[in-house]
C-alpha cells in the first residue's frame, strides 16, 4: 500500500511540476503574442507614413518606364 502511495505522490508531484511549465510557457507566448501586435502596428504606421511622404511621380502608375526588349542585348552577327 505504501508503494501505491508514494507512486501516485509521484505523479502528482510531476503533474504539479508539469502545470507549473505550461503556465510559464503560456505567459511566454502571451508577452510574445502582445509584442508581435506592438510590432505589427508600428510597422503598419511606418508603411502607412512612408506612402504618405512619397512624392507624387514616384507613386504615378501611369508614367512607367517601358520594359526593355529582349532584342536590346543580342550581339550583332
Amino acid at each position: 500500500m505504501k508503494s501505491d502511495e508514494l507512486g501516485i505522490d509521484l505523479i502528482h508531484q510531476k503533474l504539479e511540476q508539469h502545470e507549473h511549465t505550461i503556465t510559464q510557457l503560456l505567459a511566454i507566448i502571451a508577452i510574445n503574442n502582445k509584442k508581435i501586435t506592438e510590432l505589427s502596428r508600428r510597422q503598419a504606421k511606418l508603411e502607412q507614413i512612408a506612402m504618405d511622404q512619397t512624392p507624387f511621380y514616384f507613386s504615378n502608375s501611369s508614367h512607367r518606364v517601358p520594359p526593355i526588349s529582349p532584342n536590346t542585348f543580342q550581339k550583332n552577327k
